[in-house]
């Protein structure tokens, strides 16, 4: 196992970063070699109108929803067109492949950015918005998932009127409990109406994304965290974390000071979705750290998420910045 792992993420770090596993300059995403002066945002403007608010086909809930339909050359191409330096939002469902052409000739010019959130926040964010933009409120036309008859009479079970009933600590409960039996697809019993809905949306993201393959010979795909930490160590040229953003953006000054070298730190702050930062949350706003997340249901994702906590860290040093409380490396 550890030997294909290797040989997948030294065959997917060459063909997405350069001759050079090693390399962290031709990932993708936006940006000009060496270049100066301000960045020309150009959004996700080739993603369509209807995925707007919403692309998360990995979730299992929604159509997946790709820039320019997946078509990795055409988005090269596109890249090609626009006026550097320039940064793009591109939506992929998995790691592309940047080996198409024209992918290798835009290629040296782009620096790919990624920021990571603690997993089970991203989850609570997930739960959260699903449950009261598409379950109990309707407010994006691809909420059509839930419009059907068969959903309709179990709605209740979840909305009060238009007011979510559960929080996500008894969504978790209720996963949970089910453990790994499988839900019973006919019944309305609250219980399962919520741990199915749960069970949905509260799934790895990361480690499918970020450490994709496909092993010899076709067949279906398959993920490893191992060559997820691959994929963001050497293709990179920039990962933070947005629960130590400020810390992250004074890495992103030094590491790419040509693209982000006035970037004023102060004016930008992480607030999760989960409650504010700060050690007196009530437990509801706690709920995004319950353990069961951890041990059973993301633990793939905070095998990335921890590795690539420890390494900003590492990162930091390397630069000079002093640390209190940093985790131990």
């Amino acid at each position: 196992m550890c030997q294909l792992l290797s040989t997948c993420a030294a065959r997917q770090s060459r063909g997405a970063c350069g001759t050079s596993p090693s390399s962290t300059s031709g990932a993708g995403g936006g940006g000009g070699a060496r270049a100066t002066g301000d960045l020309t945002f150009f959004g996700s403007d080739k993603l369509p109108s209807s995925n707007y608010g919403m692309c998360a086909g990995l979730d299992g809930l929604t159509a997946a929803c790709s820039t320019l339909g997946g078509e990795m050359a055409a988005v090269c191409q596109h890249m090609g067109t626009l006026k550097r330096p320039g940064a793009i939002m591109v939506a992929m469902e998995r790691w592309p492949d940047w080996t198409l052409a024209p992918c290798p000739s835009v290629q040296p010019a782009v620096r790919l950015l990624a920021l990571l959130r603690d997993p089970g926040e991203r989850a609570q964010s997930a739960y959260t918005f699903q449950l009261d933009a598409c379950v109990c409120n309707f407010k994006f036309q691809w909420c059509t998932m839930f419009t059907s008859f068969r959903f309709k009479n179990r709605q209740t079970k979840l909305c009060d009127e238009h007011t979510p009933r559960h929080g996500f600590a008894a969504a978790i409960g209720a996963v949970r409990a089910q453990g790994n039996m499988p839900w019973p697809l006919t019944s309305s019993e609250t219980q399962h109406v919520l741990g199915r809905f749960t069970a949905g949306i509260v799934k790895e993201i990361y480690t499918p994304w970020f450490g994709a393959y496909q092993a010899a010979g076709g067949g279906g795909w398959k993920s490893s965290a191992l060559l997820a930490g691959r994929t963001l160590a050497s293709c990179f040229a920039w990962v933070g974390i947005a629960e130590d953003l400020a810390l992250s953006l004074q890495l992103l000054k030094l590491e790419l000071p040509d693209h982000f070298g006035k970037l004023d730190v102060s004016q930008h702050a992480w607030t999760p979705s989960s409650g504010a930062s700060g050690g007196n949350l009530p437990a509801a706003n706690q709920s995004s750290q319950h353990p069961y997340l951890r041990s059973h249901l993301l633990p793939h994702d905070y095998e990335v998420f921890d590795a690539e906590r420890r390494r900003l860290f590492q990162r930091a040093r390397a630069h000079g910045i002093l640390l209190y409380n940093a985790p131990l490396v």
